[in-house]
């Protein structure tokens, strides 16, 4: 009876923690990760151990050339290294505040993430890489400031940009002009 007892409470302790992971991984916004961020590229970063990916946006990728042609000519530019330096400048030396919101397909956490101020009182990282014309907006929550950047002809928005999910799929071709 004894060994029961303890199944049945074990069963009960490791059942409420695999309970609590699916909700972290659902996103009830009570999950977070704060700490100095090591940018891996445009839109991800490791903080605290954690690999993160910025929630509602897509930068151009590492090796990935914005501008004019096809990459040969003049005004053709690593936009996807440009994105990488903006997001590293913006984070360094500075405390990142990320809310888990779900694993993506590679495992790393999709996060709305944050710099200065406390929570939702700091600085969106994928309002500021959109603003500042180094990312696509994927959501509909920075689609409008996007639009606006691309009408200012901005960053990855001055000439021909590849769509970055596009450009990694190997379809390589203008999608914005």
């Amino acid at each position: 009876m004894f060994r029961i007892v303890v199944v049945v409470v074990m069963f009960l302790v490791v059942g409420c923690g695999e309970e609590e992971d699916r909700d972290r991984v659902r996103g009830r916004g009570d999950a977070f990760v704060v700490g100095l961020a090591e940018v891996k590229d445009g839109d991800s970063f490791v903080v605290s151990g954690e690999e993160v990916r910025l929630l509602g946006i897509d930068a151009p990728e590492r090796g990935q050339f914005c501008g004019e042609g096809d990459g040969d000519g003049d005004g053709v530019w690593d936009c996807g290294e440009a994105a990488r330096v903006m997001l590293e400048g913006i984070v360094e030396g500075k405390e990142v505040r990320c809310e888990l919101s779900f694993r993506d397909v590679h495992g790393r956490w999709l996060s709305r993430c944050f710099v200065g101020g406390d929570g939702d009182s700091g600085d969106d990282l994928g309002k500021l890489m959109v603003a500042e014309g180094m990312a696509v907006a994927t959501g509909k929550e920075y689609r409008l400031l996007m639009r606006g950047v691309q009408k200012e002809r901005r960053g990855i928005w001055e000439g021909c940009l590849e769509k970055p999910e596009r450009w990694r799929a190997g379809r390589r071709g203008c999608w914005h002009r």
